[in-house]
């Protein structure tokens, strides 16, 4: 049982971190929308890509003849460190690479300091998943606060019981010539912290919905003044505009360059760009 527990543990944690990461991912991939994209081209590819590269670049294929969207790699740089040259390559291992600069294709920024979101996000990702497992544990030795102290031969009797108790069974049936004199246990008494681990997950979360550039929600007990819920916008506009004037930067070159009319806005309330999104941790 030692083992398979060890195991369920190692994929409740890996799986855990996985979905909070792809929770973050999903919600910073659908912040914006893009219209009047090339039908080639689509919202997926243009935000997930920017998501994982530093660089992305938008261009045009005479081969292939349709645009693309591939990771860039600069191989050239000016005195400010701006690309001036960048190499494409793509995604699926192809022989293909370009050789491209701004007369024939337009490089895209993820924010204003050219980094992608995923490490940063892998970071909180990380945090909430930390959080999360304990949580779980505390609740799980709610169950069981001590220890059992035993020999070898009373090992398997012991390990049955307890995986009766973790299955929440009302009812455990032992043998009565088994020797339980010998039994002793150690209580262990573990705090019940759950809640307040619950309220630090909540802030967590929705500190990240902020860097993401989202409003995100605030509990009862946590009602904010009205200076303080416009200070809290004004951080969140910034973060925002963080990732939105890049993007507003590289649509006005593309349409400039080969004569397209695509347009991209926040994809909720995008006349203050202060946007919501529902949140497990919001509480009504």
């Amino acid at each position: 049982m030692g083992r398979k527990r060890q195991n369920n543990s190692l994929y409740n944690n890996n799986f855990t971190y996985v979905w909070y990461l792809e929770q973050l991912k999903t919600i910073m991939c659908s912040r914006f929308k893009w219209d009047n994209l090339p039908p080639e081209l689509n919202n997926r590819i243009i935000e997930t890509m920017m998501f994982d590269h530093r660089f992305c670049c938008f261009f045009y294929d005479e081969i292939l003849e349709q645009f693309l969207f591939l990771p860039a790699t600069p191989v050239k740089f000016d005195v400010y460190n701006n690309p001036l040259r960048w190499q494409v390559v793509p995604l699926n291992g192809a022989t293909y690479t370009r050789t491209l600069d701004k007369t024939n294709s337009v490089l895209f920024f993820n924010n204003i300091t050219q980094q992608p979101p995923r490490f940063f996000l892998e970071v909180y990702a990380q945090r909430l998943y930390e959080i999360h497992r304990t949580i779980d544990t505390n609740i799980l030795v709610q169950k069981i606060p001590f220890f059992f102290l035993c020999d070898n031969t009373q090992k398997l009797t012991y390990e049955n019981l307890i995986g009766k108790i973790l299955g929440n069974e009302s009812v455990v049936l032992a043998d009565k010539n088994a020797d339980w004199s010998g039994i002793k246990v150690l209580d262990t008494k573990p705090p019940y912290v759950s809640d307040s681990l619950y309220e630090l997950q909540k802030n967590i979360w929705n500190e990240v919905l902020k860097l993401m550039g989202i409003t995100g929600g605030t509990s009862k007990k946590e009602r904010m003044l009205e200076n303080e819920v416009e200070y809290n916008n004004m951080e969140t506009n910034i973060f925002l505009h963080s990732f939105l004037d890049t993007r507003l930067t590289a649509a006005k070159e593309v349409n400039t360059l080969f004569n397209l009319n695509i347009e991209v806005k926040p994809t909720e309330d995008g006349d203050n760009f202060v946007y919501r999104t529902s949140t497990p941790f919001i509480e009504e």
